[in-house]
């Protein structure tokens, strides 16, 4: 592979051996490679095929504008998914994901603050992503020193949800939500006071519906 240009500390833009655009993902990696070098393999962590030009664009405009304290954060947030949910994190979901990371700090500066409806019922519903949610805020705000919300690690639960799904779609995810949810209520107000939600019976239940929602929609 050569490496066509270096969009920041950790991206590189690069073409395979049949002149198809990449994009190369790996923590220092302008440190070790130049432009119009080939590239070296130490550190990198993940490569996204680029499906057109528009795509190419998308990303260098995204990694070029962001500020370099930002996109190291980011990057650091995002490969702690990479790793907790290998296989998941597309170049569609890291583009949005990325993307939303860079708002969420942008409206924290100024001190907008968006309030997420479903939160409750992410943490209900999808424990593990949110969790993971709440490990990817933390290490943001570590690593910048600021106070991103709870709501933040909500929506990116959203996210990693999406990223599982067959064709990601965010609206669809934030309806199977919503619905999972009604049909929760439905269920413990049929019985009311014999659900306990806490057990592993409620929560093979939940699963399960999880993945009906997924074929229905």
């Amino acid at each position: 592979m050569r490496v066509l240009k270096i969009l920041n500390n950790n991206y590189l833009l690069v073409e395979d051996e049949n002149g198809r655009e990449q994009i190369v993902m790996g923590k220092g990696l302008r440190f070790c490679n130049e432009a119009g070098k080939t590239l070296k393999g130490e550190n990198i962590q993940k490569i996204f095929l680029l499906k057109d030009k528009k795509a190419v664009r998308d990303w260098e405009q995204m990694l070029e504008n962001v500020p370099e304290s930002y996109a190291e954060a980011i990057h650091l947030a995002i490969s702690l998914a990479d790793e907790a949910m290998p296989g998941a994190i597309s170049e569609q979901v890291f583009i949005t994901l990325f993307d939303h990371l860079v708002f969420a700090l942008e409206r924290l500066e100024k001190h907008v603050v968006l309030q997420n409806r479903l939160l409750w019922e992410v943490r209900q519903f999808y424990p593990k992503e949110f969790s993971l949610g709440m490990k990817m805020i933390d290490s943001i705000n570590k690593k910048l020193g600021v106070h991103l919300p709870e709501e933040e690690a909500g929506n990116i639960a959203f996210h990693l949800v999406n990223a599982q799904t067959e064709n990601p779609d965010m609206e669809r995810t934030m309806l199977a939500v919503r619905m999972l949810k009604d049909i929760s209520n439905i269920v413990c107000f049929t019985f009311p006071g014999k659900i306990k939600t806490s057990s592993i019976h409620y929560s093979r239940f939940v699963t399960h519906i999880q993945f009906f929602l997924q074929r229905v929609l």
